[in-house]
């Protein structure tokens, strides 16, 4: 892929360890998590309150309503700031650099959402503006969603201290105890790789078993190599795709 097609791409990425990069490619799904599973711990532990009086019955079928949702989470280019080259990333959802960063073009991967899921940017906000309350309602009980405003205020807002994320968010309602898995088809453009343990530092991935086995699920997907300080973004062969220090690199990075 040309440096120009590969900035022209609106893309979202998804950080994950190597093992689960292979199931991602091989079986072209990713899985949803439920919120009970979130590592925020102001998302994790919301204090529910109602506007009407509930028997215990009630209140429990609004809490599993509630708890019932799950998610996705990708990271998006914002400003000069790529997506996928966000250190506290590898470090902490890609095995510490030895997993990999997948690429997709959003708009595919958007394409592939039923109309009823819920997407967008995660607004980060001061802690002393940021609520955790989540207010139930009778509308909620009918109709088992939160307004476009709910969902907004609820579910699409986190303190700063999440912001290097840069995270989109994916969110969608199952009465399914199991995680949802989402197709996403031909959405996967590309697969960047930043360091293997079976390679010397200052050798090149391609020289990787890893990058051998990649190569055997990466059918019609590009492969890239982050490396160096500048952190060039590069296909086998050298040619390269994105450096951190190039200004032409951000022209078409989006917010």
């Amino acid at each position: 892929m040309t440096k120009e097609k590969f900035q022209s791409i609106d893309k979202l990425y998804h950080y994950t360890s190597f093992e689960s990069a292979l199931k991602i490619i091989e079986s072209q799904t990713l899985l949803f998590n439920p919120l009970k599973r979130m590592n925020d711990i102001n998302e994790l532990y919301r204090p529910l309150f109602s506007k009407e009086d509930y028997t215990d019955k009630e209140w429990e079928k609004m809490k599993e309503i509630v708890y019932s949702h799950q998610q996705i989470s990708l990271s998006k280019d914002k400003g000069v700031k790529m997506g996928f080259d966000i250190p506290a990333m590898w470090g902490h959802y890609a095995d510490k650099g030895l997993g990999v960063c997948l690429v997709f073009s959003k708009e595919e991967l958007l394409n592939t959402l039923p109309k009823e899921h819920v997407k967008g940017n995660v607004r980060y906000l001061d802690i002393n503006k940021f609520d955790p309350d989540i207010v139930v309602s009778p509308t909620i009980e009918r109709t088992k969603r939160f307004s476009k405003k709910e969902y907004r205020d609820y579910f699409f807002k986190k303190t700063k201290d999440w912001s290097y994320e840069q995270e989109f968010r994916i969110l969608m309602r199952s009465d399914s105890c199991e995680r949802v898995k989402l197709c996403f088809q031909d959405a996967l453009i590309g697969v960047i790789a930043h360091r293997a343990d079976d390679v010397k530092e200052n050798e090149k991935y391609w020289n990787s078993v890893y990058c051998s086995i990649l190569k055997k699920h990466c059918d019609n997907i590009y492969i890239y190599e982050s490396w160096g300080k500048e952190r060039h973004l590069v296909e086998e062969g050298g040619d390269c795709v994105w450096l951190s220090y190039d200004p032409s690199s951000f022209s078409l990075a989006l917010d």
